[in-house]
């Protein structure tokens, strides 16, 4: 009988313990629902009151950003120009649209792989363009050994790498041309040493500033759609010493054809610089004049596109 007693005893401290337990938590779902509820009557006011002032404007901009669209992740970069509405946690949760008329604005460098040269998006509209803001996308061009691409976004939305890492040195795009059959052209001397836009792009301006310790510059010339590439030294700065190389020395050189010693400034009136000073123009760089719907590259190959680089220190 007492071993009865006990057992029912310890049933009821059970069932009083479970009691207050379920009261407990009851309780406690009760003061948040209430609290939850007290939020929502107290957005709910202030979204009336905001209604009530006319100020719809204030509820858009709590949600929705307005102006330049900030790019901080790759993730953000590979949705230029979708047209999706993407909220960017970044900037508190708003939601931007990537429209091919916005304004992109780079917030930090981005690093990624791809295989290849990647670009980016060439859909842009009229009004839609993509500022760096000093930063810069590095690529790391897995295709190849050693070659990482730097895009630099300052001021323009290039479509082609400004400086690179290739034949084991770094180099800095100082003049590049796609002249699209002949019809994009530079348009004088003036012109062809400083000019910023997609196809035709050109800092040889400040070229002095790549000069070596030891007096030389050190070029890598390239055509599109030719394989190969010159590689070469000189001391003479190309843009201001007229029909004439001054200790051209070659470090890799794919073309020799009608001879190849280094650039100097054309006397051909057709072009800034050419490979073959005082004669024709072939090995053209900076054309103001189109040749058999392109330009005179390597001796009887007209090519459209041209990518001259000088070497930096790594």
């Amino acid at each position: 009988m007492k071993k009865i007693k006990n057992q029912n005893g310890s049933i009821t401290l059970f069932v009083l313990i479970s009691c207050l337990f379920f009261i407990t938590f009851l309780t406690s779902m009760f003061i948040l629902s209430a609290v939850k509820r007290q939020s929502q009557i107290q957005y709910s006011q202030k979204t009336e009151e905001i209604y009530e002032s006319g100020n719809q404007g204030e509820i858009y901009q709590e949600y929705f950003g307005e102006g330049a669209v900030p790019i901080y992740t790759k993730e953000q970069l590979d949705k230029i120009c979708s047209g999706e509405q993407i909220p960017i946690k970044e900037e508190g949760g708003k939601i931007y649209t990537f429209s091919s008329n916005s304004v992109y604005i780079l917030k930090n460098d981005i690093s990624f792989e791809y295989n290849g040269i990647w670009q980016l998006p060439n859909y842009f509209g009229e009004t839609g363009r993509i500022e760096g803001q000093d930063k810069q996308i590095i690529v790391k061009d897995t295709s190849k050994t050693d070659e990482v691409y730097y895009y630099y976004l300052k001021d323009n939305n290039y479509k082609f790498p400004l400086r690179k890492k290739e034949y084991g040195a770094m180099w800095q795009m100082v003049l590049y041309q796609n002249n699209k059959a002949g019809t994009i052209l530079f348009e004088g001397e003036e012109e062809a040493l400083n000019y910023n836009s997609t196809d035709k792009y050109s800092t040889l301006w400040q070229l002095e500033k790549y000069r070596r310790e030891d007096g030389k510059f050190e070029f890598l010339l390239e055509y599109g759609g030719i394989s190969g590439y010159n590689r070469w030294k000189q001391t003479s700065n190309p843009c201001t010493t007229l029909e004439k190389v001054e200790n051209y020395e070659p470090v890799e050189v794919s073309w020799t054809a009608g001879g190849f010693y280094g650039l100097g400034k054309s006397s051909s009136g057709s072009c800034l610089l050419d490979g073959q000073v005082g004669d024709t123009w072939w090995y053209s760089v900076g054309t103001y004049s189109s040749y058999h719907n392109g330009a005179p590259g390597p001796y009887d190959d007209v090519i459209t596109e041209t990518l001259l680089w000088v070497g930096i220190s790594n």
